[in-house]
């Protein structure tokens, strides 16, 4: 004898009772409701992205790609004969211009110059005179160093030379971008200092008036590293190679004082005016309104 249960175990194959039968009907019906609402709700939001993406997104890209993609004007610029003059302007035996007037254009002597390049051509081959996939030589690392150079010495357009040195305004910003590289990885470990604020200033405005906003950094450590080279190269020779064809007519345009027999200086006078000219406070004063009118001018970004 089993035990009698409590509850009743309807045969298999029966029907289910019609209470159970109407609450699985309910349950279904509301699943389906739900299945249906998120399918209306999924096709809304696609219908909306399309659209937007049909109004908005797709035309823009249009115009984009139409206008980067305009017809451009070629020009050959014969950039063998702008490194031919370049080189026999500056670097053959016999150059045109002689050291020091190298020195004053590139800002630093020629074997320093010479130095970076092989740097930079080390680090990066598109620094190198190589062929290109048509078997002419592509730009020479001379041409490309001196532009970049020029670029960050004088804050000169980017085409500012192209008729001298064959190289176009969208190739040269592209030199300048890989010069930076090249230049911080080959020499930053051994020329980098910290940048002080007036240079940060300076560099800051001069950077968003040249349109490079987005290369301060790079621009910045590239223009130290170049400058201490520079410095640790020259510290010993700055006399022999002084550039004073500046002031070669300085001494006929200053007219020399004439004093009279009766001319005396008055000595109380004389002390004061030295003693001024010596005081560390008239020094420091000056220092502060000339830091101010820096800022003033350059610090606020106007």
């Amino acid at each position: 004898m089993y035990p009698s249960s409590s509850y009743h175990l309807s045969p298999p194959g029966s029907p289910p009772s019609s209470s159970s039968s109407s609450s699985t009907s309910s349950e279904e019906n509301a699943r389906q409701e739900r299945r249906r609402q998120k399918r209306v709700a999924t096709y809304e939001a696609v219908r909306y992205m399309v659209n937007y993406m049909a109004n908005n997104v797709i035309p823009l890209i249009l115009v984009n790609y139409m206008s980067n993609n305009k017809e451009r004007t070629y020009i050959e610029r014969n950039r063998e004969e702008g490194h031919a003059r370049l080189f026999n302007d500056y670097f053959s035996e016999n150059p045109v211009y002689p050291p020091q007037m190298f020195r004053r254009r590139f800002r630093m002597r020629k074997h320093l110059f010479l130095r970076i390049v092989e740097g930079v051509g080390a680090y990066d081959s598109h620094f190198q005179h190589k062929p290109d996939a048509t078997g002419r030589l592509s730009l020479s690392p001379l041409i490309k160093c001196t532009k970049t150079l020029r670029l960050l010495a004088y804050g000169e357009a980017a085409d500012r030379v192209d008729e001298y040195l064959r190289l176009g305004e969208s190739t040269a910003r592209k030199v300048l971008v890989r010069f930076l590289e090249a230049v911080i990885h080959q020499f930053g470990d051994e020329y980098l200092r910290r940048p002080t604020v007036q240079d940060l200033q300076r560099l800051l405005q001069v950077g968003a008036y040249r349109g490079f906003p987005g290369m301060l950094n790079k621009v910045m450590t590239t223009c130290i590293i170049l400058h201490n080279m520079i410095v640790e190269d020259e510290r010993d020779t700055y006399a022999n190679y002084a550039d004073y064809s500046e002031y070669e007519n300085l001494h006929s345009q200053v007219q020399e004082a004439e004093y009279g027999a009766g001319y005396q200086i008055e000595i109380d006078r004389y002390i004061v005016n030295r003693d001024n000219l010596r005081s560390r406070n008239t020094h420091k004063a000056l220092k502060k309104k000339l830091i101010e009118h820096i800022w003033q001018r350059f610090g606020d970004g106007n």
